[in-house]
């Protein structure tokens, strides 16, 4: 019993590990992250379970089903949340971006902020002159992900700290 549940510790550690995305002191707001790691944790208890029963030998039609049911809602749920991040933000993330940004205009440790949305809409391809500023949400809940809007809040969330 001992070595099947390091086993499925391990297997944890390893989805966990797979799933992190760089993010692990993000907030929750999007609860993409959050999504993913609970997803994990509920197809390793799923996958200790049918391991138990195989070591127990304790095999009955109705637990089978039940643990096979399990399993495929887990690993269902895992791809949603995978799949989730590569979504659009949603208005309301992008006015939240618009809001960061103006932030960032004010506080000299905004420069953070600024570059790596100036890089992010580079890599998008999105050019904005440099007196226009960054003017209507529209372009940022078009072409910005959930992992993006991750990635500029984790950005902001630093700057934030030595305003």
């Amino acid at each position: 019993m001992i070595s099947s549940w390091s086993t499925c510790h391990k297997i944890l550690h390893i989805l966990m590990f797979i799933t992190s995305f760089e993010e692990q002191n993000i907030t929750y707001r999007s609860c993409s992250n959050l999504r993913i790691h609970l997803s994990c944790i509920l197809f390793a208890i799923s996958v200790y379970l049918v391991l138990k029963k195989v070591m127990n030998n304790k095999v009955n039609p109705q637990g089978w089903l039940l643990v096979s049911v399990a399993i495929f809602l887990g690993a269902m749920y895992s791809q949603y949340a995978f799949y989730d991040l590569g979504r659009n933000i949603s208005k309301s993330d992008a006015k939240k971006i618009q809001v960061a940004y103006q932030e960032s205009l004010l506080s000299p440790a905004g420069y953070d902020f600024r570059d790596a949305l100036s890089n992010l809409l580079d890599d998008k391809g999105i050019i904005v002159p440099a007196e226009l500023s960054y003017i209507g949400t529209d372009i940022y809940s078009n072409s910005f992900t959930k992992e993006d809007w991750n990635k500029l809040a984790k950005i902001h969330k630093k700057t934030n700290k030595y305003m």
